[in-house]
């Protein structure tokens, strides 16, 4: 004989009684047992893994091993000088793998356009990678290339803490003692400067 069930869950939370939707289902005897056992053993669980989630969540975040990929989607240098402004994008890439606050990824950007107007002295170009930095590196984007892309993803905008600061330089530290002349001195090698451009004579 199948029977009608409204069941009403309620919760006791700071003194104050939380009402979940209620539902109804049709069910015999044996299939209300095992709902209020399925109901009664997911919030055990819940109750649980709060303690874990917030320890996790208060816990000091860990950065990974730099690294960089120069200009990511964008080329490097020119016709002339396959590297020109690669240093430009190393830079950046330390600062978007460290991360921190929107304000630190502002100055980060506007670092980046002074430096290829610097090496280029062709303004369009540095406003193209300027506006590409900024639309394509926002932290809620998972690409490799994001802000803060050296700790998990969901950091967002947020300043190091002392500690977080520490492992930052101890991890640039290390890619140095590794890599001593950088990501584009490396690449250098396998795009050789084929002549020298106009402005730099």
């Amino acid at each position: 004989m199948r029977a009608a069930m409204r069941a009403v869950l309620r919760l006791q939370s700071n003194g104050k009684r939380i009402i979940l939707p209620s539902f109804r289902i049709l069910a015999t005897d044996g299939m209300k047992n095992y709902l209020i056992h399925q109901i009664g053993s997911y919030f055990i669980a819940l109750a649980l893994c709060l303690p874990y989630t917030a320890f996790g969540a208060a816990s000091v975040s860990v950065v990974r091993d730099f690294t960089s990929d120069g200009c990511s989607l964008f080329v490097n240098g020119g016709l002339e000088h396959r590297n020109l402004w690669c240093d430009c994008c190393f830079a950046h890439d330390i600062a978007y793998w460290r991360g921190g606050t929107r304000l630190e990824r502002w100055q980060a950007d506007e670092a980046l356009q002074d430096c290829v107007i610097e090496r280029t002295h062709i303004k369009a170009l540095a406003n193209l990678m300027y506006k590409g930095v900024r639309a394509g590196g926002h932290p809620a984007f998972p690409t490799w290339y994001r802000w803060a892309y050296g700790w998990n993803y969901g950091r967002g905008y947020k300043a190091l803490s002392e500690e977080e600061q520490r492992q930052a330089i101890k991890k640039l530290d290390d890619y140095t003692a590794q890599h001593p002349g950088g990501y584009c001195m490396e690449r250098s090698h396998i795009y050789p400067r084929t002549n020298v451009s106009s402005h730099e004579k």
